[in-house]
């Protein structure tokens, strides 16, 4: 193990953030090494040249198993590339459709997608398969209650509803308590 992970708040030396890189695959391109934020020109093992800071491209210990830090974004776009087909594959399965004419360029980007009940909204694929779905059909966006609708609510919770107007979710409602006679 390089004396990296085990130096938290002392300082570096440049061998030491070269080997760091050295033994994950990257070449350290800069020749000199002052702090953790500071922006390493830095080779990625196909090629590619770019900027990363220290503290960003160190592997995280994160809960239950390490996670690597920031590599580079060209092969991280490359790596997660889908195809077509795939895409809309997976989206039918759902019920969702890709908008006319929306093609897939790679995980940054987003898609204009068609969920089954016909709204279009924007979303990435990645953000798609983790979940994340119509954002008009889960209530999120454009969604507007009525006085009489969140009084059938509350009752639901034996709550009685003493609030006479509603604006929307940011606004306090006054409530009686079950089995209370008063506030």
């Amino acid at each position: 193990m390089s004396n990296l992970g085990r130096k938290i708040n002392a300082a570096l030396y440049y061998e030491e953030v070269y080997e760091y890189f050295w033994i994950r695959g990257y070449v350290l391109l800069s020749q000199d090494y002052n702090n953790a934020q500071e922006l390493l020109d830095t080779l990625c093992p196909v090629g590619n040249l770019y900027p990363v800071r220290l503290s960003a491209f160190k592997d995280k210990k994160n809960g239950k198993s390490g996670k690597s830090g920031t590599r580079c974004s060209e092969c991280c776009i490359i790596n997660h590339k889908y195809f077509q087909e795939n895409i809309e594959s997976v989206l039918k399965e759902y019920g969702y459709i890709l908008q006319e004419g929306e093609i897939y360029e790679g995980v940054k980007y987003e898609l204009n997608v068609i969920c089954p009940e016909g709204h279009s909204y924007p979303t990435t694929f990645e953000s798609f398969k983790r979940g994340r779905r119509c954002p008009y059909c889960r209530g999120i966006k454009n969604t507007k209650h009525t006085i009489h609708e969140v009084e059938k609510y509350v009752e639901e919770f034996g709550y009685s509803l003493i609030s006479t107007f509603y604006a929307d979710s940011h606004e306090d409602l006054h409530l009686k308590c079950p089995g209370r006679s008063s506030l």
